[in-house]
């Protein structure tokens, strides 16, 4: 804890290399560029359980995490973390390695993303282009996002099973999730958006992008514009 990266991430994994973290805390870490804990490059793979992550600082993209590469993360807790750009708590792009057990990109089980705040886009999460997502039993809550999506910003295939998100807010547009091509399936147990607010789309805003809602609660969410 107390670390500051020249450039990127405390700790920082290159290209076609494997890492794993278990039982860690990563406290009050700074990089003034990308990730302020743990920086993934593209083609690396990345397996991160039953960590903690709280009040990491990125001057541009993933308060806490940046990876682009496989990511798989389960049993964590990724709070009060802040990014400059997009991903107060968590960006990533270009996921999925050629032989990684990993292929789906972000897997996540068991996670809790809370009270993160970015510059930019995805106040929690932001998913960026080549990044399949997979959310498991994830609480999102409490997150804030200067532009769009409050919870999470997709711009690829994101799948979510007994997920919640509440409490998330957006300056701009989708107070929870922003949805910006690909498809946004909301699956396989309930999932709840409650109390996010945003400009536009106080739940959800999606834009060309395929949407399929199964079980799900949306309830209590406000919009100053349209879209409550």
């Amino acid at each position: 804890y107390d670390n500051q990266a020249r450039t990127t991430g405390t700790v920082y994994i290159s290209t076609y290399s494997f890492a794993s973290f278990t039982n860690c805390k990563f406290y009050n870490n700074k990089a003034p560029k990308q990730a302020g804990a743990i920086f993934g490059a593209q083609d690396s793979d990345v397996t991160i359980s039953d960590c903690i992550f709280t009040e990491n600082t990125a001057g541009t993209d993933g308060g806490a995490i940046l990876c682009r590469g496989s990511f798989y993360m389960t049993n964590c807790q990724v709070e009060n973390n802040t990014a400059g750009g997009n991903g107060g708590g968590i960006a990533t792009g270009k996921c999925g390695i050629r032989g990684s057990k990993f292929q789906d990109g972000l897997v996540m089980t068991n996670v809790t993303v809370k009270d993160n705040t970015s510059g930019a886009q995805g106040g929690g999460l932001y998913l960026s282009t080549g990044c399949k997502t997979t959310m498991t039993d994830v609480q999102i809550t409490g997150n804030a996002s200067a532009l769009e999506g409050g919870a999470f910003w997709a711009v690829d295939d994101t799948t979510l099973h007994n997920v919640t998100a509440t409490g998330n807010v957006a300056t701009a547009e989708g107070g929870a999730f922003f949805a910006n091509k690909g498809q946004l399936e909301l699956v396989k147990g309930s999932v709840n958006l409650s109390e996010n607010s945003a400009v536009y789309g106080g739940a959800i805003y999606v834009t060309i992008s395929d949407m399929d809602l199964h079980n799900a609660v949306i309830e209590n969410n406000t919009a100053a514009t349209n879209g409550g």
